[in-house]
């Protein structure tokens, strides 16, 4: 559930939110750790940039959560 919390976060930065896509969960290039509630993130997204070409964007980042229900992002950071 981190790693798709994680995917709105990001999704939430990007020009074109709906041109994402993510990599499968069990891919080598998705790492995720666990430190109590704590999910840290490393993965990529291939996304559309404002001229319309696809790029892949590597992020890394944190989500905490809070409950059940409720995730907040810790931290997100873009590699250009």
């Amino acid at each position: 559930m981190a790693y798709i919390m994680m995917q709105g976060f990001v999704k939430e930065r990007l020009v074109s939110p709906a041109s994402a896509k993510f990599p499968r969960m069990n891919n080598y290039d998705v790492k995720i750790q666990k430190d109590e509630h704590i999910y840290f993130i490393q993965g990529y997204v291939d996304s559309q940039n404002s001229f319309g070409a696809m790029l892949r964007t590597y992020y890394s980042g944190a989500v905490i959560q809070e409950d059940e229900k409720y995730w907040s992002l810790f931290k997100l950071d873009f590699d250009e």
